[in-house]
C-alpha cells in the first residue's frame, strides 16, 4: 500500500472520507459531491454525485462504509463514523489492507467490528447510541 502517515485523500475516495459523509444529511453531503470536482484517483472511483448518493445512503444504513479501490488500485479500506454527544462528525476508524485479503467475506466480518469500534469511541464522546446485539456464544449456558 502507497498510503503513508499524513496522506491526504478526497473524502469522496477513501473509507474514512465516505463513513464521515454518510454521517451528515443528506443536504450536507450532497453540498460537498458536487460533480465537476470529484477527481477520480483510480479507474474505480465514484465522481458522479448519484451513484456517491446511493453508496453514502448504503453505508450509513449498514453502519460502515467501503472503499473499493477508490483510493489506490488493489487496496480496500472500511470505516465507520466516530460523533460527538450531539452527533456531529469527528471523524473515523477504518482499517485498510490489499483487496485480495480484505475481500467480501472480510468486509462482512471487519465492517461490524469497525462500526462496534467507532460507536465506543463516539460513546466515549458523549454519543448515546442503542446498544448493539452480540452474538451468542454457542457455549453459552454450558460449565467448563
Amino acid at each position: 500500500m502507497g498510503t503513508k502517515p499524513g496522506h491526504a485523500s478526497p473524502l469522496h475516495a477513501c473509507g474514512v472520507g465516505l463513513a464521515m459523509l454518510s454521517a451528515l444529511s443528506p443536504e450536507e453531503s450532497a453540498a460537498i459531491i458536487q460533480a465537476p470536482h470529484l477527481q477520480a484517483l483510480t479507474s474505480q472511483t465514484l465522481t458522479e454525485p448519484a451513484a456517491l448518493k446511493t453508496l453514502l445512503a448504503a453505508s450509513a444504513l449498514r453502519g460502515y462504509a467501503l472503499d473499493d479501490e477508490y483510493d489506490e488500485l488493489d487496496v480496500r479500506s472500511v470505516a465507520a463514523p466516530v460523533l460527538d454527544a450531539e452527533g456531529h462528525v469527528l471523524g473515523a476508524l477504518g482499517i485498510s489492507g490489499p483487496a485480495f485479503t480484505l475481500d467480501d467475506d472480510n468486509v462482512e466480518a471487519f465492517g461490524p467490528m469497525v462500526r462496534a469500534a467507532a460507536r465506543t469511541v463516539s460513546a466515549g464522546l458523549g454519543r448515546r447510541t442503542p446498544p448493539l446485539g452480540t452474538a451468542s456464544s454457542p457455549f453459552e449456558g454450558e460449565r467448563p
